[in-house]
């Protein structure tokens, strides 16, 4: 259940739900932008961020965004852990 509610917030805008509208990640909005270290920087900030406000029972044990400058994607890749459930999983999300 973790794994699908991180996966529905991050592919959330804030806005699109009635009734919570500042639920969602807004991750969307980086597709656009420019691809350089420092947007990664904050991406992955942003993420780690949202993730310890939104899910305080998922550890993020490893957090990476990676670049494709040529599709102009973004990837985010989540490994994390659930307190006291002994659960571990990864997440990767794509932003093309």
């Amino acid at each position: 259940a973790i794994k699908n509610n991180l996966i529905n917030y991050f592919l959330t805008n804030p806005g699109e739900r009635p009734g919570n509208p500042s639920f969602g990640a807004g991750l969307r909005e980086f597709i656009f932008t420019q691809i350089a270290d420092q947007d990664l920087n904050f991406i992955r900030e942003d993420v780690q961020d949202k993730i310890n406000t939104f899910f305080p029972n998922v550890n993020v044990e490893e957090l990476t965004v990676l670049p494709t400058e040529i599709e102009n994607e973004i990837r985010i890749n989540i490994t994390y852990s659930v307190r006291d459930t002994g659960i571990e999983d990864a997440l990767t999300l794509s932003f093309t």
